[in-house]
């Protein structure tokens, strides 16, 4: 009892329990998942060929319950120490982080989610397991009602979690973000949620990455080759939606293009007709 109820030494100390349990209680959504699964009919089952001494129905709902066991006596025992900490007046930088927001439980829970696959990427391929329809990989808006087991009317109410109105995206303590245009309201299921480099910073207490460190790690993958980034010195002529255009000439000097020489005016693209030849205003 006295272990249940010692007080956190640190922030790290702290993330470290959160995690084991995040890694616990998703365990055992996956493995009641594969359950219903096993116990359903074949031709309906996303999970195939179940080893049947192994995978059956049985086995994999007593695997279910031994987790959501060790799950819920992981969060009570956390929850404990947390009383602990704070009653020692140990200054947890989550607590402070959410104090400020004024930030739910469930928001914390959220940021304790996404803060996960920065500690390591094995978080990433156990939202991957938690999203019953592959809809993206990591954490996604679908993995947080997974693993918080809402109900319809709580599934509803957590998209306002998600808008641009609400302190997590607001303050910038989350970001979310989609591989396609946002067209109908089920694409927002699929939305990515990542925490971002100042929360990350925030919850860990220090300043563990620095501006100069992020400058570098930021590398884009190039989309074109110099010879398509290069205007050509001749006129070419592109098709796009079905419309012809015709390159400007690069035979204006660089000044003159930006209208630094004498009497040369902005340049201005213009269209004419239905064919949109693009020209430079002073050469209409």
């Amino acid at each position: 009892m006295k272990k249940m109820n010692q007080a956190y030494k640190n922030n790290l100390d702290y993330l470290q329990a959160e995690l084991e349990w995040i890694e616990c209680r998703s365990r055992s959504i996956i493995l009641e998942a594969k359950a219903k699964e096993a116990g359903s009919d074949c031709s309906t089952r996303s999970y195939k060929r179940y080893n049947k001494s192994e995978d059956s129905e049985s086995v994999l709902h007593a695997r279910s319950i031994k987790y959501r066991r060790r799950s819920r006596r992981m969060r009570n025992r956390i929850d404990e120490r947390l009383l602990a900490t704070r009653a020692q007046k140990i200054n947890l930088s989550i607590d402070q982080l959410c104090q400020q927001h004024d930030l739910s439980l469930q928001d914390r829970t959220i940021l304790l989610l996404a803060a996960a696959p920065v500690f390591s990427r094995k978080f990433d391929d156990l939202y991957s397991e938690l999203d019953p329809h592959n809809l993206s990989s990591g954490l996604s808006v679908e993995v947080v009602c997974t693993f918080l087991q809402l109900d319809f009317e709580e599934r509803l109410r957590l998209r306002q979690t998600f808008t641009r109105n609400h302190a997590l995206t607001k303050e910038d303590l989350i970001t979310v973000s989609l591989t396609q245009r946002y067209s109908t309201p089920n694409d927002l299921l699929a939305a990515s949620v990542e925490l971002t480099t100042m929360a990350f910073q925030a919850i860990i207490g220090e300043r563990c990455l620095t501006d100069e460190f992020l400058d570098f790690s930021s590398l884009e993958e190039p989309k074109a080759t110099f010879d398509q980034v290069v205007i050509a010195a001749s006129v070419h002529i592109v098709e796009a939606n079905d419309v012809v255009f015709s390159e400007v000439s690069t035979a204006l000097d660089f000044d003159q293009f930006h209208g630094n020489a004498a009497g040369v005016g902005e340049p201005v693209l213009a269209a004419q007709g239905d064919v949109g030849a693009l020209v430079l205003a002073d050469e209409l």
